[in-house]
C-alpha cells in the first residue's frame, strides 16, 4: 500500500492493490481496487483476469463469464494474450480451455506464459494431467512435489 500513497497515479501500483487483496483472500477489497485501475487503464486486462478470479471466490459465475467473454471479445479485434485469457477460463472451471490457451501462450511466446507455475488460484491447472507437458515445454524438469 506504501507504493500507491507514493504514486497513486501509478497503474503498477493500483494493479498491486488489486492482485494483493484479491489473492489475499479479500475479494471485495480486489473489486474495489479494481474500480480505480481499470479507469486508468482502459480495462486492462490484467485487473480483468485479476476480477475474474475475485468474483469466482465471491460465487458470483454470472460476472465471472461476463469478463472472459469481454477479453474473447476483445481478443477479435485486437491482441490478448493468452495468458489473461487462461486465467479468466480457469476463473470458470474451464481447465480444459485454460491448458490450451496456457500452452498457446507458451508457443507464442507471451511473456507472461510462465507465471502460470506461481499463479495463485491455478490448482486445477496444476493437477491437469498436461500440466507436466507445460512445464517441459516452458523448460522446466519435473521433480517430487515440484509445480
Amino acid at each position: 500500500m506504501r507504493g500507491l500513497s507514493l504514486n497513486p497515479g501509478a497503474f503498477a501500483s493500483q494493479h498491486a492493490v488489486v492482485m494483493a487483496r484479491t489473492w489475499g483472500g479479500d475479494p471485495a477489497g480486489g473489486l474495489a481496487a479494481a474500480a480505480a485501475a481499470l479507469k486508468m487503464s482502459g480495462r486492462h486486462l490484467w485487473v480483468l483476469a485479476t476480477m475474474a478470479h475475485a468474483f469466482a471466490m465471491r460465487g458470483e459465475h454470472a460476472k465471472v463469464e461476463a469478463v472472459h467473454r469481454e477479453l474473447e471479445a476483445r481478443a477479435i479485434s485486437g491482441y490478448i494474450q493468452h495468458t489473461w485469457l487462461a486465467l479468466s477460463a480457469l476463473a470458470l472451471g474451464r481447465t480444459d480451455d485454460a491448458m490450451e490457451l496456457a500452452f498457446r501462450s507458451v508457443t507464442e511466446a507471451d511473456a507472461f506464459g510462465p507465471w502460470f507455475l506461481r499463479w495463485p488460484g491455478i490448482e486445477a491447472l496444476q493437477s491437469h494431467p498436461r500440466y507436466p507437458e507445460l512445464r517441459r515445454l516452458i523448460g522446466l524438469q519435473e521433480s517430487p512435489g515440484n509445480h
